[in-house]
């Protein structure tokens, strides 16, 4: 076994935020000591790195360029990721609970089944990011970028979406519960069996926007656009989300 020093450093700088020394030493094994250690690693490098199943519970990354980064199950519960680039990483199956996330970078990133409840998004990028099954009851996605964003199947039980930019998100099953939709735009999106009950659309934007055995009951809708929305068939939708598939994102 050979004792290896990693080095984690500042993205631009190049200055050494942290160190650590082990037998098989790896970049899990040393990040997982900062987490522990309380260090902050503010603005490190880390783009492209192997995280995965880490636990990283409460670490300090705020602008961090983890670019790329796979992080599938890893423990990032209440960790700070606020501005951060995780752009194109994998975070499928992460648990990002309670983490502030606000103004991150996840364009393109894989979050299918993370636990995000509680997570502050706001103002996070999640542009054509992939949310199937994520949990993200409780979280603050207000003034998101979820621009084509997959978010079939999540659970968005009182989430905050306050004027969030959800033009073609695709929502088919999600249950958004309780959930603040309030002035979002979710022009040309997919609702199809999507839960609404009890949630605040008001003066949202539901522009082309396909509604198709969507629960409203008891959903505040107060000044929503629902012009030229379409009420159609289940065999129609089908064919109308294969034709959007297609389109140039």
């Amino acid at each position: 076994m050979r004792v290896l020093k990693i080095q984690i450093k500042a993205d631009t700088l190049g200055t050494v935020l942290f160190e650590h020394k082990a037998k098989d030493n790896t970049f899990r094994l040393t990040l997982e000591e900062a987490a522990r250690s309380g260090v902050s690693l503010h603005a490190a490098y880390l783009a492209g790195v192997d995280l995965t199943e880490a636990n990283l519970t409460g670490i300090s990354l705020g602008k961090a360029n983890m670019i790329g980064a796979r992080l599938k199950d890893t423990v990032l519960i209440g960790a700070d990721l606020s501005s951060a680039n995780l752009s194109s990483a994998n975070l499928g199956g992460a648990d990002l609970s309670r983490a502030n996330l606000s103004g991150t970078g996840l364009r393109g990133a894989n979050l299918a089944q993370a636990n995000l409840s509680g997570a502050n998004l706001s103002r996070a990028c999640l542009h054509i990011a992939d949310l199937n099954e994520a949990i993200l009851a409780g979280a603050d996605l207000s003034e998101a970028d979820l621009r084509f964003a997959d978010l079939s199947d999540a659970d968005l039980k009182g989430a905050n979406f306050g004027r969030a930019d959800m033009i073609r998100a695709d929502l088919t099953r999600a249950d958004a519960s309780g959930a603040n939709l309030a002035g979002v735009n979710l022009s040309y999106g997919c609702l199809y069996e999507t839960c609404l009950h009890h949630a605040d659309i008001s003066h949202a934007i539901l522009t082309g926007t396909l509604l198709v055995d969507t629960i409203l009951d008891e959903a505040i809708m107060t000044g929503a656009d629902l012009s030229e929305a379409n009420f159609v068939t289940r065999k129609t939708c089908t064919s109308i989300l294969n034709d959007k598939s297609s389109l140039d994102r």
